[in-house]
């Protein structure tokens, strides 16, 4: 089958590249030039493992072809729009920027042709998109479904072809016949249901990861207090059948990135839309708002003054496995220890460099131990695999009792009993002690 995939950012280059392993031809489509040539020439805009190799293998067999011309979806019979939503530092996403993204493409839509919804978008605007393009195309018919990406990054391949379920909102028997030979190797995953269901599902799941975490995280603090370890807390729910090992149970720092905000915004303002006074989502985003600065307040409440103290940052992205930088949690602590005065170096194996806006506050270095090399304090910013690599005689040898800042406690298991260390993690007493766990 011939698809057209539109948005090329994180969504559509993952989406676009993993069509192509079923045996389709895919045309990728981008309104941004600039882009397209970066596409051309084997550049994917963020790094996801797996991705550029298997972009350039689809290209180089003819079976994935960048473009920036609306022309070349005139004859396709299959639509797929993955634009990455925009969503500002509040977790707030601007969908009128993807709806009207999407209008200028109407023209461009084969009659009867299939449009895919990928796009994050709170429920009831699919069918908006619909019933626009009717009311400006009135001698042409197109189907919507909406499927809500399940993408992580640093996995995002592996969970394109190989996904524990596919959720699928239609209208149509003949939508869904479609979709069936387009996903034809995974088709036995397809969770088929209403449009409104589907768009309603992202907005719960990630609902309900969020509520998870801060409710671990807001447990954790009473532990800090009460001299229980969170950990252990939580390691007793997740063996709890109705609960299960998989459950986001992890003490350590708040949830960012937009993804889990954005449709707890979405929910809280359907909330408003109908005046009904539920509060429990707009609690859960202000629970995880009051978390967010643990590090900071744990810094604070421990050291008298960062002035001219080096602090070594390990890892600055959003998440392991990824350069994206974009809501980082790591960069707003290490923007923060800046303003206080000290000293920022940082590593992350995933990151070459930075903007220059970030190059006059944070030191990037290129390897690990010249970002431990003489500071004062350790902040975990992302959990790198690489890191658990840390040799405790090298912190001996190179640093001075320093501080150690590990939200999720990425590091106990390497510094349990390290006496001259100053371990801090969520969830546990840690008045200036070594790692103490109760197993």
């Amino acid at each position: 089958m011939r698809v057209g995939v539109v948005g090329l950012f994180h969504l559509g280059c993952v989406t676009a590249a993993c069509l192509t392993k079923f045996g389709h031809i895919v045309i990728a489509y981008d309104e941004d030039p600039q882009l397209i040539t970066h596409l051309r020439q084997g550049f994917p805009p963020i790094y996801e493992p797996g991705l550029t190799e298997l972009m350039n293998a689809a290209k180089n067999s003819n079976a994935l072809h960048f473009t920036h011309d609306p022309s070349e979806l005139k004859d396709l019979d299959i639509i797929w729009i993955a634009y990455d939503t925009s969503i500002n530092e509040l977790g707030q996403a601007d969908v009128n920027e993807i709806r009207n993204r999407v209008i200028k493409l109407f023209s461009y839509f084969k009659n009867n042709a299939l449009i895919i919804i990928s796009s994050q978008i709170p429920v009831g605007t699919t069918q908006t998109i619909k019933n626009m393009f009717f009311n400006e195309n009135k001698e042409k018919q197109i189907d919507c479904v909406y499927s809500p990406e399940n993408l992580r990054l640093g996995k995002s391949i592996d969970l394109f072809l190989q996904p524990d379920r596919i959720i699928m909102g239609i209208r149509s028997e003949s939508a869904k016949s479609i979709i069936k030979k387009l996903l034809h190797p995974i088709v036995d995953k397809i969770l088929w249901m209403s449009i409104e269901s589907a768009e309603m599902t992202k907005h719960a799941i990630n609902a309900f990861l969020a509520t998870s975490i801060v409710f671990i995280n807001e447990l954790a603090t009473l532990c800090e207090y009460y001299g229980a370890d969170a950990h252990s807390v939580a390691r007793g729910l997740k063996t709890d059948i109705r609960i299960g090992h998989y459950a986001y149970l992890t003490p350590g720092g708040a949830f960012s990135g937009g993804t889990l905000g954005r449709d707890l915004n979405y929910l809280v303002q359907m909330n408003k839309a109908y005046s009904l006074n539920e509060a429990f989502f707009q609690s859960v985003l202000l629970s995880n708002q009051n978390h967010a600065d643990w590090i900071q307040k744990k810094i604070i409440e421990n050291i008298e003054d960062l002035k001219g103290k080096t602090v070594a940052v390990l890892g600055l992205a959003y998440k392991p496995g990824t350069d994206a930088l974009r809501h980082s949690s790591a960069i707003k602590i290490s923007l923060w220890l800046s303003s206080q005065g000290a000293i920022v170096k940082a590593y992350d194996p995933a990151i070459q460099n930075l903007e220059p806006e970030l190059e006059q506050f944070i030191n990037l270095q290129q390897d690990i131990d010249s970002v431990l090399y003489s500071c004062d304090v350790i902040v975990v910013g992302t959990e790198c695999p690489e890191f658990l690599n840390i040799q405790l005689e090298q912190l001996d040898t190179e640093l001075q009792k320093p501080y150690i800042f590990d939200t999720s406690g990425f590091l106990s298991k390497q510094l349990k009993g390290k006496k001259t260390l100053k371990y801090f993690r969520v969830g546990c007493n840690n008045e200036i002690t070594q790692y103490n766990s109760d197993y």
